[in-house]
């Protein structure tokens, strides 16, 4: 892997590729790429400045993250309920530690409409 400087002032707030945090376009950054020389996306200051192990390390708990959504929200299909958009455990990610749909809606980030909807569900479901 290996990180370019690149200025994208004209960008909105965008996310790390590697830790998924948030920070704003006018911010140097960097853009990760891969080892066939493909871009993966933006990098924040703090993982332009990280090891590559670092780097890998920060993208396997992001996916470990990933993966347990992903089987939260087959389980909730397998029992008839709606997950939430992943673009709403996406922003909880951004901004708190969230791994499961339960800290989603202990999440700022998630509409109370949204909130009460998933609470029925989850106590119907129990």
């Amino acid at each position: 892997m290996k990180i370019k400087v690149e200025d994208t002032s004209a960008n909105t707030r965008r996310h790390c590729m590697a830790c998924y945090e948030s920070f704003k376009p006018w911010n140097i950054q960097g853009v990760l790429y891969d080892t066939a020389n493909e871009e993966v996306g933006p990098v924040c200051e703090g993982c332009m400045n990280a090891s590559s192990e670092e780097i890998l390390a920060r993208l396997l708990a992001l996916a470990d993250k990933f993966q347990n959504w992903a089987n939260e929200c087959r389980t909730l299909a397998s029992e008839g309920m709606e997950a939430p958009p992943l673009e709403e455990f996406k922003k909880a990610v951004a901004d708190d530690e969230v791994a499961t749909i339960t800290d989603l809606l202990r999440s700022p980030n998630l509409a109370p409409d949204e909130r009460q909807r998933y609470e029925r569900e989850l106590a119907a479901s129990s």
